[in-house]
């Protein structure tokens, strides 16, 4: 049984931050009312792209760097289109940048729309996942139709 809490001097240690890319943690040490240390990290694994590019066509270049993530692909294909165009001092049109910043903020709504139906609602209806979501739920199947549709 613990005692009761001493809110002036505590440590908070979470080993396993979910609903991330990759792996986190956070570690807090109060001393005498003070926050004394804070640490957060983040890791991700490496995927080895740098390695697997090396020796291949530059043409080829954006198409393989876009499959790092499933989730922002298009965000990695302009990325590396932009560092092609730069290491071979190309200068896109202004037509060419605003198209690619309307591509751009697109995908800055679509990933928060995605963050919220993939992990916040779970949380929302006390599921771990949507992989633990009732297909036979009409809301719950209605939810899954509606996240992957974001996707097309």
């Amino acid at each position: 049984m613990h005692g009761p809490i001493d809110f002036d001097n505590f440590e908070i240690n979470l080993e396993e931050i979910s609903k991330i890319e990759g792996a986190a943690s956070l570690n807090i040490k109060v001393k005498n009312k003070k926050i004394e240390e804070l640490k957060f990290s983040i890791s991700e694994w490496k995927r080895f792209y740098t390695q697997a590019i090396i020796g291949k066509s530059i043409s080829a270049i954006p198409q393989l760097l876009s499959r790092i993530c499933g989730t922002c692909s298009n965000a990695h294909l302009l990325c590396a289109i932009e560092a092609v165009e730069k290491g071979l001092s190309i200068n896109p049109s202004s037509q060419t940048i605003l198209l690619r910043k309307l591509l751009y903020y697109g995908l800055i709504i679509r990933d928060h729309a995605l963050h919220l139906y993939i992990f916040s609602l779970p949380d929302y209806l006390g599921k771990e996942s949507i992989l633990d979501f009732d297909e036979n739920d009409q809301q719950q199947h209605q939810f899954l139709d509606d996240a992957f549709s974001l996707k097309e």
